[in-house]
């Protein structure tokens, strides 16, 4: 599940117009075009002393079709869970009043109280001055997702050990209309906000099973495919009967009452975020949370980028790096940045393209023993390193296998601009919605956790 911070922070989650909306496939089937003989002659390039990766052994030649094309499998469908079910990207609203109306805000209460009490986020922001910016009223709820065991690598099939939860994201909707028609994330989505509410093993059991009955009430029970802004709520609309029975369980199940974590990320400088999470005490005192894999007792990470701007991170440039940088096996600090990247062996970058895969595995890694900022930039990179250096998932032994049983291969595509630099994992920059691998492969965890473990 997007461990502790992820998301959406989503934070990702990482335009919710009705329209098609651009995908990134790490390896989409155009990638020999864009992987041709011309690639090794732009400025950033390796040095001859370093092997270009295509002279590895198991590297795919520059004009080998896609090595990542998912294969056709039958779709899920029915009473059957599905990734939309599990992970829910709500739409943008077209105007304020559906926002008000059709969208929950952090005060919308249910029994449990509150969803986000302005008294936490003062707390928050005591302690998080990058936060002073956000602005209180204009946020609501833009993503759910459920996990029946939260930042386990192994859950046992009882249960015994696992947290089970529903978490938020949070983002300001900005008053005024943007592309597409839609009110988008407030200033191109700088803010987000992730929160965690603790349920117990019966609680988020039923709240599985309503909502797929919500599902099925509201359709015929077809296959809605890879997550996505919620297609049943894109045809409605906000107001609509699916999305007003999804409001009333996130009220059922969350509130101050089982508050348990907020995290958060800001916009700092240009280009660089800021990342922190937060333990919640009581509903008006939080206690800032160490950082794995950072150096001890540090609760606050940075995430850059330089030399990137519109299209760049197609083509292979670009510089990101992590403040403080993590430390451990499943860190990929500099093929992050590509002058480092550049200067590493093909043996080398392979090791942390495993690392950067790794971190997209929820059955390698969880938000208990990665970073916050290496978890948000996986696309980023990646993307970069496809079309450099040939590193593709399927290169990789770490790289995340999900059960066919329960996800259909080619729904396992992320949602992630082309053509601009984002660290959104399931949540909005703009307009535009950002679903990274992460958030998927997490949500197909849950698939798999729930068909193997159908009962509390």
């Amino acid at each position: 599940m997007v461990r502790a911070l992820t998301a959406a922070l989503a934070v990702a989650a990482c335009g919710g117009s009705s329209e098609a909306q651009p995908t990134f496939d790490a390896s989409p089937a155009d990638a020999p075009e864009m992987m041709g003989p011309d690639a090794a002659s732009t400025d950033a390039s390796p040095d001859a002393s370093s092997p270009p990766d295509s002279a590895l052994p198991d590297a795919p030649p520059p004009d080998a079709a896609s090595p990542d094309a998912p294969p056709d499998a039958p779709a899920i469908t029915g009473s059957a869970l599905q990734l939309n079910d599990v992970s829910v990207l709500m739409p943008l609203p077209s105007t304020l009043a559906e926002r008000d109306e059709g969208m929950l805000a952090a005060t919308s209460a249910g029994p449990r109280g509150a969803l986000f009490p302005a008294t936490t986020l003062d707390a928050v922001k005591a302690l998080s001055p990058s936060t002073g910016g956000l602005a209180f009223d204009k946020l609501r709820v833009v993503a759910m997702r459920i996990d029946p065991c939260f930042a386990v690598l192994a859950p046992t099939p009882d249960g015994v050990g696992c947290e089970a939860q529903i978490r938020l994201v949070l983002q300001p909707i900005s008053q005024f209309l943007g592309e597409g028609g839609r009110h988008p994330a407030e200033n191109f989505g700088t803010h987000a906000v992730h929160t965690f509410y603790r349920l117990t093993r019966a609680e988020v059991y039923a709240l599985k099973d309503d909502l797929v009955s919500l599902r099925l009430a509201s359709s015929s029970g077809e296959a809605l495919g890879p997550l996505a802004p919620h297609p049943l709520i894109e045809q409605q609309g906000l107001t609509g009967e699916f999305s007003a029975g999804l409001r009333a369980l996130i009220l059922g199940a969350a509130g101050a009452e089982n508050l348990t974590r907020v995290a958060v990320m800001n916009l700092v400088a240009s280009q660089q975020w800021d990342f922190q999470i937060f333990d919640v005490i009581d509903p008006s005192q939080v206690s800032p949370r160490p950082i794995a894999t950072l150096p001890p007792v540090t609760t606050k990470q940075s995430g850059s980028a330089s030399n990137i701007s519109a299209g760049d991170s197609t083509n292979g440039s670009g510089d990101s790096q992590f403040i403080p940088a993590p430390a451990g096996p499943d860190t990929f600090n500099e093929l992050a940045a590509t002058p480092l990247a550049n200067q590493l062996s093909g043996e080398a970058r392979r090791a942390q393209f495993d690392a950067l895969m790794r971190t997209e595995n929820p059955q390698r890694t969880t938000a208990e023993t990665v970073a916050c900022a290496s978890c948000h930039f996986t696309m980023t990179v990646k993307r970069r390193v496809a079309w450099r250096f040939g590193l593709f998932d399927s290169v990789s032994a770490d790289a995340f296998v999900a059960n066919p049983a329960v996800v259909t291969p080619a729904d396992l595509k992320p949602t992630f601009t082309t053509s601009e630099f984002s660290i959104h994992a399931f949540s909005y920059q703009s307009s535009i919605p950002m679903i990274v691998q992460r958030t998927v492969n997490e949500s197909a965890a849950v698939l798999d956790y729930f068909a193997s473990s159908p009962t509390p």
